[in-house]
């Protein structure tokens, strides 16, 4: 049931890519995500707060390095 919930793991699994050396800004990841999360669950988007704190808990942190990024997770082209 948990699984069938993980609307992170779906987005990252339907436009992501996880390895060490992959990285993107915060505000792109979000972007992705709000995108993905209107066209395939619901117009009532996410906030960018419980987004973050998602993704925390699925491991990745962000950083500053003059933007916020999350490392170990990059947008698939």
């Amino acid at each position: 049931y948990r699984r069938e919930e993980d609307l992170i793991q779906d987005f990252i699994d339907a436009r992501c890519y996880v390895a060490e050396t992959a990285c993107s800004t915060a505000a792109n990841l979000y972007e992705a995500f709000s995108t993905w999360f209107e066209a395939n669950v619901s117009k009532r988007g996410m906030s960018q707060k419980k987004f973050g704190r998602l993704m925390r808990l699925k491991g990745f942190e962000k950083v500053k390095r003059g933007v916020y990024e999350y490392q170990g997770i990059g947008l698939q082209v």
